[in-house]
């Protein structure tokens, strides 16, 4: 089995920023500032700018239909309202978040806190974890696996399993482009290949949404 490091995320410059919310809305440009601190002109605001821009899901034609093509939309790879457009480490991609239902801040004293673990609880969990994780590195080489904790980050500072993966823009994994790289046109990179490889459908990939359910399988399987 192919070894990777998962690591431990607890601060924002090392998360992926969420351009859209677990629903396709795309953050408020408030949220971006306020909270991830993403200014006009950073690499970040300007994908933010440019992806919305191409898909605004608000306009319509005369007989109702949205006048932007789903077609390249990242919006279409989301799945089970545990995944994220975000941008992340200078690309656009697919974050998948699941939420334990444990927290873990690192306070000097968890024990006024109902969900607050101790930090040898806490070490216990990211070492089981990262064996799960682990196992799902072969399969998905394209994407990358860690563990989330902290108010910072995540909800209430709950711990997280998650995964990133960039999406191609304009290309297909064999290297044939659809489309210049300046149209942001996204494309799965597990497009026709995968463990979960099903019918052939650019706007779609059955793979992410089978990672996506294998998060959630492996929160649920402790």
């Amino acid at each position: 089995m192919k070894e990777a490091s998962i690591a431990v995320i607890n601060t924002i410059p090392n998360y992926p920023i969420p351009l859209t919310d677990r629903w396709g809305d795309y953050t408020s440009r408030s949220t971006l500032l306020q909270h991830w601190n993403i200014i006009e002109g950073s690499d970040a605001y300007e994908a933010y700018e440019h992806l919305r821009g191409r898909y605004n899901s608000g306009e319509m034609d005369s007989q109702g239909d949205p006048m932007h093509l789903s077609i390249g939309d990242p919006r279409a790879f989301q799945h089970e309202e545990a995944t994220f457009v975000a941008f992340h480490e200078g690309r656009i991609g697919i974050h998948a978040e699941v939420e334990l239902d444990v927290e873990f801040n690192d306070l000097d004293d968890s024990s006024e806190f109902e969900d607050e673990i101790t930090r040898a609880e806490f070490d216990e969990l990211v070492s089981y974890y990262t064996d799960k994780l682990q196992t799902l590195v072969e399969a998905y080489p394209e994407t990358q696996f860690f563990i989330a904790h902290g108010e910072d980050v995540t909800y209430k500072g709950r711990v997280t399993i998650n995964a990133f993966t960039p999406l191609l823009n304009g290309r297909l994994p064999n290297g044939t482009m659809l489309a210049p790289q300046d149209v942001t046109f996204m494309v799965s990179p597990y497009f026709r290949k995968g463990p979960d490889a099903g019918e052939i459908n650019i706007t779609q990939c059955p793979n992410l949404a089978g990672l996506t359910e294998k998060l959630i399988d492996i929160a649920l399987e402790r």
